[in-house]
């Protein structure tokens, strides 16, 4: 398969998948177009048979390459990466949010931009930091609608985490293609304050996790049930143990039992010696075994580290995430 990472760039230090150019200070909005390698436009041509009768689909073409992105139907409008940039420019002026990281997957047919929303950084427990991101993702190949919510990272660990999609701010919108698109995205900037609350809100839910002990026996529960491992099947992967694509298909059910027990085997080991485990107040908690499986998914899961960002953020990585918060919230109650 290609290389899903095609250009990008990130804040201060290198991302978790270690790929993408490092920058010392965040770009202005302008900036941040041609360091993300994002300064290209797409365009819609028409479509003809042999005889030259036109069809009503059109193709999606890189304007700096004229490489094929997708096909579309009549109705699909394009989100242009400096529209996509640009929106975030109310954030920026109001020092509300930091552009974070930028870029572009698949040969340009998926770009995302990441800002840090400042000021939202939460501790779970001293030393445990959670800091919310806002994420603006688009597809140029008309398999992806526009996606723009809020997200949270531990910054111990890099872990990607989740904040629960019913919240109103965190949910990642999806919106259309249509001309009526760029009018729905200035409406997400209303939200911002009710995403703080919202962000505080699921810091105290990991909080409460925190501290709820969890043993052995049953975090490999917790695990086989957030997986849903069973012999030969397992969510979200397929037999490679990849992500399966897109996050629209229906979830495959391949996976042998030697897998299964080599996920609840690392996720065991994670909880012991991953990243973050030696902060007072995590190992032997609930909170503790949702990172676990966590890390497992963003830095471990998946063929290698660029098909992880993909799944994290465009694919069922993130599914597998909202139902592993979830899970271990239930455990917790129940503990």
């Amino acid at each position: 398969m290609a290389h899903e990472f095609e250009t990008g760039f990130f804040v201060t230090e290198p991302a978790w998948h270690g790929l993408g150019t490092v920058l010392a200070d965040p770009p202005t909005v302008a900036e941040a177009l041609t360091l993300a390698g994002l300064d290209w436009k797409v365009e819609l041509q028409r479509l003809t048979r042999p005889d030259g009768s036109e069809v009503p689909s059109r193709a999606v073409v890189r304007s700096s390459d004229q490489s094929l992105l997708g096909v579309v139907g009549p109705d699909y409008e394009p989100l242009q990466n400096v529209d996509a940039l640009s929106w975030f420019q109310p954030f920026v002026d109001s020092g509300s949010v930091r552009l974070e990281a930028a870029g572009s997957l698949r040969e340009g047919k998926r770009v995302w931009v990441l800002g840090r929303v400042i000021g939202s950084a939460a501790d779970v427990v001293k030393h445990d930091r959670v800091d919310q991101f806002i994420l603006l993702a688009n597809g140029h190949d008309g398999t992806l609608s526009i996606r723009c919510g809020f997200t949270a990272v531990r910054v111990v660990c890099q872990n990607t985490l989740t904040a629960s999609l019913n919240d109103r701010a965190s949910k990642l919108l999806r919106i259309r293609h249509t001309k009526n698109a760029g009018e729905a995205l200035t409406m997400v900037s209303k939200v911002i304050d009710v995403a703080r609350g919202d962000f505080e809100a699921t810091a105290g839910q990991f909080r409460y996790l925190a501290s709820k002990g969890c043993d052995e026996a049953t975090l490999r529960r917790y695990v086989r049930e957030v997986f849903a491992i069973k012999p030969n099947r397992i969510i979200g992967v397929n037999a490679a143990g990849e992500d399966s694509a897109p996050d629209s298909a229906p979830v495959p059910e391949a996976a042998d039992e030697n897998m299964c027990s080599r996920i609840i085997a690392e996720v065991v080991r994670l909880s012991e010696a991953g990243r973050g485990t030696q902060v007072k107040g995590v190992k032997g908690t609930f909170w503790g075994a949702y990172n676990s499986v966590t890390e497992y998914i963003t830095h471990l899961r998946g063929r290698d580290q660029n098909s992880r960002l993909d799944g994290q953020w465009f694919g069922q990585s993130a599914q597998l995430n909202a139902r592993a918060l979830k899970l271990a919230t239930t455990y917790a109650m129940s503990a």
